[in-house]
């Protein structure tokens, strides 16, 4: 604040260095005249001040942009009242209060008036409830309160007083407005390495009142303090005409919170930036090809480290350019899906990821295509034992690195002296001299790059019953009942079931003499055996293909012995034979015993059975156990046949001799209550040659006929039977 009495010089002072000068009084410009000179210069004079001088007086110099420095000037008139003011500017933000206050100095005469004014539109107007105080006594004061002021606010304010000799005042500035909106920033948090450069930007946004400063400032514990701007070597802009803050040769205690300050008359705003200490991005591609259904999506995925920004472009004629949003998804993310892949989209794809040190990137490439398709010629093949067959197949879609391969019920098959396998080009199979054991479910698996396919056909072998019998020679006592043993396995069913004695036909079922040969029960049962009845029996079995025949069976009729031969023959060796067989059946069944007791489930084996060879049969690993004749030539497997349904009657837990075992084989009603038939791990096939299905495992196929019921027939299936120790008494 500068003094001056009136009628005398004065010269006001900027105090700033700067390029250009230029002043202003009330906002308004001062130009040279007889009242002011000096106006372009620091120091502006005052020629013969007059108590109408008093005011706010404003340089302006230029020093990166102009820059304003305000001075209040007072003149002293000791006739008049004299007036103090605290400042000659008072800044306030909208809405706050403001209250404007003057003090009146004792003087001769005494003030008797004082009042507010406001410069308004070129008038100066009263402030209404401020002109009615009056004040006797010397050091007086008044106050002026404005509430929740505005812009409109904003103005030139006098403090007036009067004596009797007349009125005097004294003015201040009152600048109502807003702090500046905070700046913006490009991003809040960059990343970089040591030993680099960084720049943090800040923004300054447009205001009304012009910024006066602006600083940038680092955070320390809870406080902001500036930066040293000082070190020219570490840090350079910062400041109004260069806001954005660079940081050379970057340490890692430079990583920190950053603030951006810009400040004017009315206020400080600010916007935060980070440092933080990083690495460059880093990609890994775990699969770089691609090789998707035409028609399926794919996800081609980029993991990146360090990165916050992600990008896809596609190569096409060895330029880069922007992948199809229409059909793709993620293009901003490190996964690029593409929804239905087409032909189109074969090529390759790079992923982009970057941060604020720099950028990785990596290839995938698409390659699409099908799937293999495989067309067996036939469904089904029906042939004959001894039969050639060549299945002829049509596969698409198997370029040179597809693999193929031919199975028969799960096991692959090679290329062996009686089966052949065709190459990718022609993936035929041709099986020479077709056995029985060649029946059953063939499949062609093909796999490509794309997935894998498979054709399934079945291949049915038909042959003329196989019939078999159980023993060469049977002796009986003349007057019993007599059972000859037949079995058959046939492939289609069999039709008729004949026994010729001595190369005649027996008519069975015309006379009470014979009982069975029938396709059910093809055992013939002769009652009351006579002498007559010793012969050559021969069992044979037809079907659509022809017949089959047994190996001739031998009766021989012995007569029975008289009482007194039966009481000689059998009263001293009878008990000597009974004596050893109990010591020796005792000692038998401890090991039988021994041996169960390790194993509950005893598995019957077959031997190579042959056509024809009807009487054999061998023991097996011990007395309970026995190697029953097969129809196949496969020594993994027993055949049975006929009817074997209703299995739910409990299993009967005892042994058999052999003939007895062999006899229930071939009656049905007790060969349920006895034996039990255990099918293991099985799986169910539909299978097209008939109506029916198919059960099957490693070893075990069972076929199961739906119409007609009766005629269902269980095929080359391993018979297990359930026992636990017993003696053989």
């Amino acid at each position: 604040m500068y003094i001056a009495d009136v009628s005398t010089e004065k010269r006001l002072y900027c105090g700033h260095t700067g390029t250009y000068y230029r002043w202003e009084r009330a906002g308004r410009r001062i130009y040279d005249n007889n009242l002011f000179s000096n106006t372009t210069s620091e120091v502006l004079t005052l020629s013969n001040v007059d108590r109408n001088d008093n005011g706010i007086y404003r340089c302006e110099y230029y020093h990166n942009g102009w820059q304003p420095a305000d001075f209040y000037l007072v003149v002293k008139d000791t006739r008049l009242p004299m007036i103090y003011l605290p400042s000659n500017q008072y800044v306030a933000v909208v809405g706050a209060v403001v209250r404007l206050k003057c003090t009146f100095g004792q003087t001769i005469p005494k003030t008797t008036a004082a009042w507010w004014t406001k410069f308004n539109n070129g008038l100066y107007m009263n402030l209404s409830g401020s002109d009615d105080q009056k004040y006797l006594g010397s050091f007086q004061s008044i106050q002026l309160n404005l509430f929740s002021v505005t812009e409109r606010d904003s103005g030139e304010y006098r403090c007036n007083g009067q004596t009797k000799n007349g009125q005097n005042f004294l003015a201040t500035q009152l600048m109502i407005g807003n702090k500046p909106q905070p700046p913006a920033t490009g991003k809040p948090i960059i990343n970089v390495m040591v030993g680099m450069e960084v720049t943090l930007s800040c923004i300054p946004q447009f205001a009304k009142t012009n910024l006066t400063s602006l600083w940038w400032g680092k955070k320390w514990y809870d406080d902001f303090p500036s930066i040293n701007y000082k070190n020219k070597n570490k840090y350079s802009g910062g400041n109004l005409s260069t806001p954005n803050l660079t940081i050379k040769q970057v340490h890692s205690s430079d990583a920190a919170d950053y603030r951006c300050n810009v400040a004017n008359i009315f206020g400080t705003s600010y916007v935060e930036s980070k440092v933080v200490i990083g690495r460059a991005p880093s990609v890994r591609v775990y699969k770089r090809v691609h090789n998707p259904v035409i028609g399926d999506p794919v996800t081609l995925d980029c993991v990146f480290t360090y990165a916050d920004k992600f990008c896809w472009k596609r190569v096409k004629n060895g330029q880069e350019e922007p992948v199809d949003t229409a059909r793709t998804s993620g293009e901003s993310t490190q996964s690029l899906t593409i929804q239905s892949v087409e032909q189109q989209d074969d090529g390759e794809y790079r992923c982009y990821g970057s941060n604020d040190i720099s950028t990785a990137n990596s290839a995938i490439t698409v390659l699409s295509g099908h799937p293999p398709v495989v067309n067996i010629s036939k469904d089904c093949y029906v042939l004959r034992v001894g039969d050639n067959v060549t299945i002829n197949v049509i596969v698409k879609h198997a370029p040179m690195e597809s693999t193929i391969n031919w199975r028969q019920e799960g096991n692959i098959i090679y290329n062996n002296t009686r089966q052949a396998v065709g190459e990718l080009r022609n993936p035929f199979l041709t099986i020479r001299n077709v056995e029985l054991k060649d029946a059953g479910n063939y499949t062609l698996f093909v796999k490509n790059k794309y997935g894998n396919n498979s054709g399934f056909t079945v291949l049915k072998v038909i042959y003329i019953p196989l019939v078999t019998t159980t023993t060469t020679k049977v002796e009986v006592n003349k007057g019993v009942d007599t059972v000859l043993f037949c079995s058959h396995d046939s492939n289609p069913t069999p039709t008729h079931v004949y026994w010729t004695k001595n190369g005649v036909n027996i008519s069975a079922h015309e006379t009470t003499k014979y009982n069975g040969s029938t396709i059910e029960s093809p055992s013939l049962v002769i009652y009351d055996t006579g002498t007559s009845d010793s012969g050559t029996y021969v069992c044979s079995v037809s079907n659509k293909l022809g017949f089959g025949y047994s190996k001739p069976l031998q009766l021989v009729i012995r007569d029975t012995l008289s009482s007194e031969r039966k009481e000689y023959s059998y009263k001293t060796p009878l008990i000597i034979t009974l004596s050893v067989i109990v010591i020796i059946l005792f000692f038998v069944g401890l090991m039988v015993c021994y041996k169960r007791r390790q194993r509950n489930i005893s598995h019957y084996e077959n031997p190579d059975v042959k056509q024809g060879d009807v009487h054999r049969y061998s023991t097996a690993r011990n007395v309970d156990e026995y190697d029953l004749p097969n129809q196949t030539d496969d020594n993994n497997t027993v055949g049975t046949t006929g009817s074997l349904d209703d299995r739910n009657e409990h299993n009967e837990t005892r042994s058999f001799m052999v003939p007895e075992f062999l006899k229930l084989l071939n009656e049905k009603d007790k060969y349920t209550r006895q034996v039990q038939l255990e099918f293991k791990n099985l799986s169910e096939s539909v299978n097209p040659c008939h109506s029916g299905s198919e059960y099957h495992n490693e070893t075990t196929s069972l076929m199961k006929h739906n119409n007609p019921a009766s005629n269902t027939t269980y095929q080359n299936t391993t018979l297990t039977i359930k026992e636990v120790c017993t003696f053989i008494l």
